[in-house]
């Protein structure tokens, strides 16, 4: 048979080819045929060799020939008894197929017998004789869990999770939480890192001299072996009426600066000296006048300061001083604490008297920036101020 203008067309799942040299090969794709007449002929249609398994699922076929392409196989129900039957070759006739099989011919299922290791975990085997995986599984025969997925059907790891107990029989549970706004996102080492990218320091820490933010012990506070900063803070407990004193390790009285967990002072405020004894403290500087014999000076008695060559009286709101004015104070007396120069009392629940909540703190006597602790009490709650 020879044509100077000869064409081949190919049926629905054949290959086409430009040649059309003799002899001719003809290659199915992966899958089957489904012919309307016996012999392979009539309208054609191709069913291709499906990339997941099918599940609970039918396709009745209007067929009365089929031709399937290398190892594949085809599992049908016929009749009004929905017998099964597995295809393993072409079927030139179905007719040939047990009786009534020509009767409501349904396909179940179709797959690829290429695999030398059959495929597990709901994976499916391609013609090329490699296992198609499911998302969530990996291996040779889909045998194990892909990064990130855990458990037997090889589910995700939960939402907001960086790593987790992965694998076949792994429990899911979070290793690596990922962490919203971390303070490595604003260079903030010891605070949070807020949505508009500005860093809010942890109390006690302030930016550091490099701009690192949050990487600096505040002043009245020093760093502990533990790498915090911290303060030593006197405050009452209020439970059920009993007054407590709890301490809490800051910078002593005076002290402008302390470092390391023995909270050595190593500067101290304006009109305070080094305490000779106690090195966490500073003391305030004696106030003298020039005494009876010439270079000698004499202290001011309590409650006045130096004015020149005279002890100068401090206003009565004040303990010590270091002028005349209600402004000028260095320490006050018991039940009053300092607050920028002034003497305030403070209410019943330890809050200085116009302070906006600043706290009375018993050890450096004067007013200081609350702390806010929460605890939980069988009959009530335990107040701090």
């Amino acid at each position: 048979m020879t044509s100077s203008s000869a064409t081949l067309t190919p049926s629905p799942g054949f290959n086409s080819t430009s040649s059309t040299s003799l002899p001719l090969t003809l290659d199915l794709d992966p899958g089957f045929v489904i012919y309307a007449s016996s012999l392979y002929s009539g309208q054609a249609s191709f069913l291709p060799l499906p990339s997941s398994p099918i599940v609970n699922s039918s396709t009745s076929l209007a067929a009365n020939s089929l031709a399937l392409s290398t190892n594949v196989w085809a599992a049908v129900t016929s009749g009004s008894n929905k017998d099964r039957i597995v295809i393993w070759d072409a079927v030139p006739d179905i007719s040939q197929l047990p009786a009534g099989a020509s009767q409501s011919l349904s396909l179940l299922d179709v797959q690829s017998f290429a695999c030398s290791i059959p495929c597990s975990g709901s994976g499916v085997c391609s013609a090329s004789g490699t296992c198609d995986c499911p998302t969530g599984f990996t291996g040779s025969s889909c045998e194990t869990c892909a990064e990130g997925f855990f458990g037997p059907t090889c589910q995700p790891c939960p939402n907001g999770c960086g790593s987790c107990d992965q694998g076949i029989s792994g429990s899911g549970r979070c290793l690596t939480p990922v962490v919203t706004n971390a303070p490595s996102t604003c260079n903030c080492l010891n605070g949070q890192c807020g949505t508009n990218g500005q860093c809010t320091c942890n109390p006690g820490w302030i930016k550091a001299d490099n701009g690192t933010e949050c990487a600096k012990c505040a002043p009245g506070f020093f760093l502990t072996s533990a790498g915090d900063c911290q303060g030593i803070l006197s405050v009452l407990v209020d439970m059920q009426y009993v007054a407590v004193l709890i301490p809490i390790l800051v910078c002593q009285l005076g002290c402008s600066s302390c470092t390391d967990i023995s909270a050595t002072c190593t500067t101290c405020k304006n009109g305070f000296t080094a305490d000779a004894n106690d090195k966490s403290k500073c003391n305030p500087l004696p106030s003298t006048i020039p005494g009876t014999t010439p270079g000698t000076t004499q202290p001011c008695p309590d409650g006045s300061f130096s004015s020149g060559q005279q002890c100068t009286v401090c206003s009565p709101s004040c303990g010590t001083c270091s002028g005349s004015s209600s402004n000028d104070c260095t320490g006050c007396k018991i039940g009053q604490f300092l607050f920028g120069g002034n003497c305030v009392g403070i209410d019943a629940n330890g809050v200085c008297q116009g302070t906006n909540g600043m706290i009375a703190d018993n050890n450096k006597k004067e007013c200081d920036s609350a702390l806010t602790l929460k605890f939980s009490h069988m009959w009530s709650p335990l107040n701090l101020f």
